[in-house]
């Protein structure tokens, strides 16, 4: 009887770790905006007038909010870029397996919603104007941001959606950015549940289920992940 329990109490506090690595990770998020005019920062460099590459990711643009202070090679993808002392810091999951941790900025364990308020418009794959400053949100509270993420090989077409069962390993390394329908979000490593920061700095551990409801009709015309609420 006890196993039980105890299993249930590290998954539980795992979650709960995993939840204040996110809350550093989202504040310097917002940091990042009061100290640059309120500006939203993207999913990477290319969207929004930033100047920057793919490689530039939004991890990459607030590293220094959770005390990294690096000049990361931003050559390649596949590179070892992030400071050795890191690789097990806030932008890694606890309930994640993977050894290497977060070694790469487009691979951290929590991933940007990359339509609309990410940058990105869903219709043209260009950038998405709305919401480009955190004071045009109009229901901040109520506007997802940021949460869990793995990355996988496999098509998007064949990744599961909000309303299916994640079935991902978690032994996969995250991702930077996890797309407003859930690809690339994982519930897998917390049991069918995920931690997502919302734009007003508060965390919940979401169900599949309740993922599901808040992205229907339509993931992008719901107040939790879609335009609505952008200015």
């Amino acid at each position: 009887m006890l196993l039980p329990a105890l299993s249930k109490a590290r998954a539980t506090a795992r979650l709960r770790t995993c939840s204040g690595n996110l809350r550093q990770v989202g504040m310097a998020v917002i940091l990042y905006s009061m100290d640059h005019e309120d500006l939203t920062v993207p999913i990477d460099g290319t969207f929004r007038y930033m100047g920057g590459t793919t490689n530039m990711t939004w991890a990459y643009y607030v590293r220094s909010y959770v005390g990294i202070n690096d000049s990361p090679d931003l050559s390649s993808q596949e590179i070892y870029n992030t400071p050795e002392s890191q690789r097990k810091g806030v932008f890694t999951c606890p309930s994640c397996p993977r050894a290497a941790g977060f070694w790469n900025y487009r691979y951290p364990q929590y991933g940007m919603l990359k339509y609309y308020i990410g940058g990105m418009d869903p219709n043209t794959g260009g950038t998405y104007s709305k919401g480009m400053k955190m004071g045009r949100i109009a229901s901040p509270s109520a506007k997802a941001y940021i949460c869990d993420s793995v990355f996988s090989t496999a098509s998007e077409a064949n990744l599961p959606v909000w309303s299916q069962e994640d079935t991902v390993p978690m032994t996969n390394y995250g991702f930077y950015k996890v797309t407003n329908n859930g690809y690339y979000a994982s519930r897998k490593r917390h049991g069918n549940r995920l931690n997502m920061f919302f734009a007003d700095g508060h965390i919940v551990s979401m169900t599949g289920a309740e993922l599901s409801a808040n992205s229907k009709p339509a993931y992008y015309s719901s107040k939790m992940f879609g335009r609505d609420g952008l200015n």
